[in-house]
């Protein structure tokens, strides 16, 4: 793969599954009881780290994504901005939808300048990388908790 579409799938595969764990997290720390506040805790944790992450990609992204992908509604679609309003609204759990509005504004690849942008790429993968481990286990740890009888959620 060359350096281009490194840069360029990359950033396509974060824009998608950086909400997708923006959003496990959310779900998450909406389904803990009060007694397991420091899951909510960590779970917020992941939420605001994966919104970071997806920030971040945003300002990487603009005019180096496809157009195939931008109009393919995998990233955003016009009811997210509601759904996330609606979310926040019901669960109490703040949403940055400043996130969501930029999303909507991306303009695909002009490919003008892509070969700088590969360190920072590559960084965002990794950083990628520790957060999803992280979630990981801590997912595991409330699997086990929950098979153990010891933990109670709403998931």
């Amino acid at each position: 793969m060359n350096t281009e579409n490194y840069i360029s799938k990359s950033l396509e595969l974060h824009l998608f599954f950086g909400r997708i764990m923006k959003e496990h997290s959310l779900f998450l720390k909406a389904g803990f009881t009060p007694v397991n506040v420091s899951f909510s805790e960590k779970a917020e944790y992941y939420k605001n780290e994966f919104e970071k992450l997806l920030s971040h990609t945003v300002a990487l992204s603009d005019g180096r994504i496809s157009r195939k992908v931008l109009d393919s509604g995998e990233i955003v679609t016009e009811f997210t901005f509601n759904a996330e309003r609606q979310t926040e609204k019901l669960t109490g759990i703040p949403i940055n939808s400043n996130i969501t509005k930029r999303e909507l504004n991306l303009s695909s690849c002009n490919c003008h300048d892509i070969v700088n942008r590969y360190v920072q790429v590559k960084t965002l993968n990794q950083t990628a990388l520790r957060l999803l481990n992280g979630l990981t286990a801590l997912k595991k740890e409330i699997l086990d908790r929950v098979l153990g009888c010891q933990m109670f959620t709403m998931q």
